[in-house]
């Protein structure tokens, strides 16, 4: 609003100060601004203190920390406490069990061939596929009251990994045998990360004040030329 309002009296003065002049030339001036957005469904009081929490499966905790994630969970322009006591609001976020749904071996098969189309050679490349999926979802409640939950990772999503390409059907699947925990605590990792994420965007644009930044626009501004 008071950006169109300053928009509003600049052409207004462009205008009244031309009004006896010839011609006018008109310049674009490029510049950079950057502003806090209102939350989409403020809280009574629209500032508030908040904690966070992660909650995870057994499994799950032998690859993420619960605690480390809960401080990156961020609720942009609004106060965060480390004491669940004096908050007057509480994020949780939950995270599940990774599934690995399917594992196997793609073959690709590259033929070679000569200037008038007749295949001289046949090369065959394997990688190992690996589908998984993972549910973890949100709730921000302010005291016994719900106010909002919301999925980050759906079980119905299937992800897939696949390997480097091999030369034989053999290397690709010892790939996977040999580095399959190592790959699953890097998926574990990248999902969490995930899920604090989204947690963190979904909360700032209800509840907070997102930091909008480096913002273009463009400034007209009045060249005189008065008339002789």
């Amino acid at each position: 609003m008071k950006r169109n309002v300053l928009i509003f009296c600049l052409i207004l003065l462009s205008v009244c100060a031309t009004a006896q002049t010839k011609s006018v030339d008109i310049d674009s001036r490029g510049f950079h601004y950057s502003y806090r957005a209102f939350p989409s469904e403020p809280l009574n009081p629209m500032r508030f203190t908040y904690a966070t929490k992660v909650n995870a499966t057994n499994t799950t905790k032998k690859h993420v920390t619960p605690e480390d994630l809960a401080t990156s969970i961020v609720i942009q322009g609004q106060v965060k406490t480390d004491n669940a006591d004096e908050a007057a609001v509480m994020v949780e976020l939950n995270l599940g069990n990774l599934i690995v749904a399917s594992s196997g071996i793609n073959e690709r098969k590259v033929e070679s061939k000569d200037k008038d189309g007749k295949v001289t050679s046949i090369s065959y490349y394997y990688s190992a596929s690996v589908g998984y999926n993972f549910e973890s979802s949100f709730k921000i409640s302010q005291g016994e009251t719900v106010l909002k939950t919301g999925a980050t990772h759906s079980r119905l999503y299937e992800r897939k990994y696949t390997s480097a390409e091999y030369s034989s059907r053999r290397e690709a699947a010892e790939y996977w045998n040999n580095n399959r925990e190592v790959l699953i605590d890097g998926f574990h990792r990248t999902l969490a990360s995930e899920a604090v994420r989204a947690t963190s965007e979904h909360l700032t644009r209800f509840y907070g004040f997102e930091a909008v930044i480096d913002v273009r626009d463009i400034l007209k501004i009045t060249d005189e030329k008065k008339h002789n």
